[in-house]
C-alpha cells in the first residue's frame, strides 16, 4: 500500500521553505545598512583626499618610522586614526576631521606625535564621499 503526500499548489514540498519574494532596496536602506554602503566607498580613496592626499603621506611616514622603531628598540608603538563627521547645515557636505597620533619607542622612552586637519566632503547617493558633487555639470559642454 503506498502513500502519497500532497503538494501545494506551488509545486514545492510542504517542509521546504520558499524564500520571500522582495523588492530591491530603496535607497534610503541600501544607505541605512553599514555593509552595503560600505561597498559605495574605497577607504584608500577617500583617506586620499583627505587634506589633498597628504593625510595619506603622513601615514606612510609614521607607519615607517614607528616600524624602525619598534624593530631597533624591541618595544610596542602605536598609531591611532580618529575620525570625527558632522553635517554642515543646509547642504549635502560633511567635514571630517581626521586625526592621527602615533608614539614611537625610542632607548629611554616613547616619541609622540599628534597631527589634526579637517576636510570638506559631498555625500552622493547611498553615502558616496567625493571631494566635488557627482551631480556637477560639466564646465565645457560635450560636442562643442
Amino acid at each position: 500500500m503506498s502513500s502519497t503526500i500532497p503538494t501545494p499548489a506551488n509545486g514545492s514540498s510542504p517542509g521546504a521553505r520558499t524564500a520571500p519574494v522582495t523588492s530591491s532596496p530603496t535607497p534610503a536602506q541600501v544607505a541605512a545598512n553599514s555593509s552595503a554602503s560600505s561597498l559605495v566607498n574605497d577607504p584608500t580613496e577617500v583617506l586620499g583626499e583627505f587634506d589633498g592626499g597628504q593625510f595619506m603621506l603622513m601615514l606612510s611616514r609614521a607607519l615607517g618610522s614607528v616600524s624602525a622603531a619598534v624593530v631597533d628598540n624591541e618595544r610596542k608603538g602605536k598609531i591611532t586614526i580618529e575620525l570625527d563627521i558632522s553635517k554642515i547645515k543646509k547642504t549635502h557636505q560633511v567635514t571630517i576631521k581626521h586625526a592621527m597620533k602615533f608614539s614611537r619607542p625610542t632607548l629611554d622612552g616613547e616619541a609622540s606625535e599628534k597631527v589634526s586637519r579637517e576636510t570638506v566632503m559631498h555625500v552622493g547617493k547611498f553615502g558616496k564621499l567625493t571631494v566635488m558633487p557627482e551631480a556637477q555639470m560639466d564646465l565645457i559642454p560635450r560636442g562643442a
